[in-house]
């Protein structure tokens, strides 16, 4: 199974890049389920200069035959 990130257009609302969210991912301090929300979690990472950066990650999973 191959897993992919799809980032949508508000994510760059803040000024971060996309590289920047792919660094905060590949190497997260903290993936915390959102309560209420089975399928939603906070992520916090650093970006590519070392900043620390808060993401919101919604898992959706995709069936193909």
């Amino acid at each position: 199974m191959q897993i992919s990130i799809i980032i949508n257009e508000s994510a760059f609302k803040h000024g971060v890049g996309e590289p920047d969210i792919q660094s905060a991912f590949s190497a997260f301090l903290l993936d915390c389920a959102i309560d209420g929300d089975e399928n939603k979690y906070l992520v916090i990472g650093f970006d590519t200069k070392g900043n620390l950066i808060e993401l919101m990650n919604i898992i959706s999973t995709f069936f193909t035959q």
